[in-house]
């Protein structure tokens, strides 16, 4: 009887630790490009899940992406892209959220 109820526990827990660890493949993404010939001009580039390119705007200005900030800041424009499903034809929105004049 022991030995039931201590398998049962143990497949109850590997079952459980398998739905846990499922993950939602979500693979949109963005890419900040510079070249090191004019290092204060940086292009942004933003990718949907089948990996083409929904927007990009070239800034003149050096973001940082190691700061947290600035990856919340372009982890929330890519999912305001995603919801609106098309790309913003102003052309604009990096530099007025970064505050930076656009190239």
């Amino acid at each position: 009887m022991k030995k039931t109820i201590l398998t049962l526990a143990i497949i109850c827990m590997a079952a459980a630790g398998s739905i846990a660890q499922t993950k939602i493949n979500n693979t949109a993404t963005w890419v900040v490009e510079s070249n090191l010939n004019n290092p204060d001009i940086q292009t942004v580039r933003f990718y949907n899940n089948d990996k083409h390119l929904i927007y990009s705007e070239t800034i003149k200005a050096r973001i940082n992406v190691s700061n947290k900030k600035v990856q919340q800041k372009l982890n929330s424009m890519l999912d305001l892209l995603m919801t609106t499903g098309k790309p913003i034809s102003d052309g604009s929105m990096l530099a007025a959220s970064f505050k930076v004049k656009k190239s």
